[in-house]
């Protein structure tokens, strides 16, 4: 097992999505034969082998049934491409995909990717958001973009405010996952999924959410089989993920859940985890190394949530400054594979400067790593002194 391979997960480039629901395909699929954009590229791909070339005000919508394969140009000689008939009588995850290449080739940005095309930016605001935005509190959004928007069956205008469509919703996530490369999850998403790719999908589900979504996944596995394959993956997941799956075997999954979890307890650093969220007294405290192992993993999933530093260390437990420093003086015992980026996290961003101290000198003594503390500028060495002159002599000979 790769310890890091995980490690993209820590600090996503934005906070994580909650899940999304969708239409089904088909019915997806039927929206998007039916717009505007769609009528007008599959009459051009039709045409495509007339000698006439296509008039300067087609010239958009040419690139983008190039860029989409509704249209082939082979030795200078255009041709209907196969995307048209997918378009026209395809299956519907394929006429999708279609869909996909064709706003990507509309919006996507050519060169910068920080300067989106203000129909992309507002996709992604308000997908974010997922309910509907006052116009004014999208200042991407001018007149023509909405109208283009609004044609492409993208938004629907209620008053001054504009909202997703549910092809909207599809076309937004397609443009996140392949602008920002993030996965947003999608509601009963993991039928058949494995029991790694469920418990990393259900990071961001609410308590009701994650039951509905883990009844999904279950399906016809049997219950107590389904218990023992998520605790087989426990310590090969993210840490994140690693809690959820907990909560699943200890909340969703019945007796079968709960007598696995049982038998996780005897486990190393599972069980210390498993005894930390009951908060029980078991008599003999437990080791520095359980003690520090669960700390670092309590802090890293709440670092793969995201957000602002204030509100991942009030995640990770929101401990008083003697206590986290309690903590880190066990550092040194840490087996845990993200100890380092753990460390280096207090170190940037604890409020407190004896936490961020503390954490340069655990992260020096696991790791030998020297950590320059803010402000540290490097200075030249001082040249040695000569034998027999002393700061005081040398003053007395200046005067």
């Amino acid at each position: 097992m790769d310890p890091f391979r995980h490690q993209a997960d820590l600090l996503p480039l934005v906070t994580l999505q909650p899940p999304v629901r969708l239409l089904p395909a088909d019915d997806l699929a039927a929206v998007v034969r039916a717009t505007p954009i769609v009528h007008d590229l599959l009459r051009m791909a039709a045409a495509a082998g007339d000698a006439e070339a296509p008039r300067p005000e087609q010239a958009r919508m040419w690139s983008v049934a190039e860029d989409s394969r509704l249209v082939d140009v082979r030795d200078g000689a255009a041709m209907t491409g196969p995307a048209a008939e997918t378009l026209l009588s395809g299956p519907a995850d394929e006429v999708l995909d279609t869909w996909g290449d064709i706003l990507y080739s509309l919006f996507a940005p050519e060169a910068d990717p920080a300067a989106l095309d203000p129909g992309t930016s507002t996709l992604l605001m308000l997908l974010s958001h997922r309910d509907a935005l006052p116009v004014a509190e999208i200042p991407e959004l001018t007149d023509q973009a909405a109208d283009e928007l609004a044609e492409l069956r993208l938004i629907r205008r209620d008053g001054s405010s504009v909202s997703l469509t549910p092809l909207g919703t599809w076309s937004a996530l397609d443009l996140f996952r392949t602008l920002i490369g993030q996965d947003i999850p999608v509601h009963g998403a993991t039928a058949g999924v494995d029991a790694p790719t469920l418990l990393r999908a259900l990071r961001t589900y609410s308590d009701e959410e994650r039951v509905e979504e883990v009844r999904v996944w279950l399906g016809a596995r049997d219950p107590a089989r389904a218990a023992e394959e998520i605790a087989g993956v426990l310590l090969d997941v993210s840490p994140l993920s690693r809690a959820v799956g907990l909560t699943v075997l200890l909340e969703d999954l019945g007796r079968p859940g709960l007598d696995v979890a049982a038998a996780l307890r005897e486990v190393p650093r599972l069980g210390a985890l498993i005894r930390a969220r009951e908060k029980e007294d078991h008599g003999l405290p437990p080791a520095p190394v359980d003690v520090a192992w669960v700390y670092a993993d309590m802090t890293v999933a709440a670092m793969e949530i995201g957000g602002p530093a204030e509100s991942i260390l009030q995640l990770s437990g929101n401990l008083e400054v003697d206590d986290v420093l309690s903590m880190l003086g066990m550092m040194t015992c840490s087996d845990h594979p993200y100890t380092t980026p753990m460390l280096r996290f207090l170190i940037e961003h604890h409020p407190a400067p004896r936490v961020a101290s503390a954490a340069r000198v655990a992260l020096q003594r696991w790791r030998g790593v020297h950590v320059r503390p803010p402000g540290e500028r490097g200075r030249r060495p001082r040249s040695p002194r000569k034998p027999g002159k002393t700061t005081g002599a040398q003053k007395r000979r200046r005067r």
